[in-house]
């Protein structure tokens, strides 16, 4: 008698428990879920829908965390030459056919580097990427730019068949510490327009003023040319 009555208690314990145990497990969940949900919002926030690269805000954070760390940093901005005729000739699902490929080729270029590799608007792209502090090595950016370059030059094949070939201008800065966040990206900007001047399809650098000496005091361009293996493609601008 007594064990029974001591199995009845147990089991309306259990009974009476069971409600709280659900209940518990379903918070979990919903938290489970609310996490999820928050690291979502948080990724589509920093990132473009179309490409899958940073976007305009992921951008402004790497820029700023760059400009704050007290070191030399390198700025490509990659804009797509006559983009236009190609959502003009083919469509814009075309067109952002080109825009994904164009992407992930930038993406390649720079998978093994750690820079960050956004868009930054339309047919631009920016890459913000880390520079050597010692002078031996101040031609790394140039080799990844280039590299980069010669990278989305190659034919797109595109799912209506058609191949078509986009080309570059890409601008680069190599930015000191103490530099303005804002004449760096108004130099990127005028070296890719410098680059469209020329007929497109090329690298230039853009100085800022006193930089480009005192990050190489000398640096022929055709000796650059001769090293790099870049032929007509590179250029530099100083001021």
């Amino acid at each position: 008698m007594i064990v029974a009555e001591i199995l009845t208690a147990a089991a309306g314990a259990v009974a009476a428990a069971a409600p709280a145990a659900l209940l518990l497990r379903r918070m979990h969940a919903d938290l489970d879920a609310a996490r999820t949900a928050c690291a979502v919002a948080r990724h589509d926030a920093a990132h473009d829908r179309l490409t899958g690269l940073v976007n305009r805000a992921g951008l402004e954070t790497a820029l700023n965390e760059r400009a704050d760390n007290g070191r030399p940093w390198s700025l490509i901005m990659v804009d797509l030459d006559d983009f236009k005729q190609v959502n003009d000739t083919f469509g814009h699902a075309a067109g952002d056919e080109v825009l994904v490929e164009a992407a992930r080729r930038l993406s390649m270029a720079f998978a093994e580097t750690g820079d960050v590799v956004g868009r930054f608007g339309g047919d631009e792209f920016l890459v913000v990427a880390d520079s050597p502090e010692h002078q031996a090595s101040s031609l790394v950016p140039w080799m990844r730019a280039l590299h980069a370059l010669k990278a989305l030059r190659q034919p797109m094949e595109l799912e209506s068949g058609h191949r078509v070939t986009v080309t570059a201008s890409v601008g680069l800065v190599q930015v000191l510490p103490d530099a303005s966040l804002r004449r760096a990206l108004r130099s990127a900007d005028m070296a890719v327009y410098r680059g469209k001047v020329r007929g497109g399809n090329q690298l230039v650098e853009y100085g800022l003023p006193g930089e480009l000496a005192a990050l190489e005091p000398e640096r022929p361009v055709a000796r650059l040319r001769e090293m790099t293996g870049a032929g007509r493609d590179l250029w530099a601008v100083r001021r």
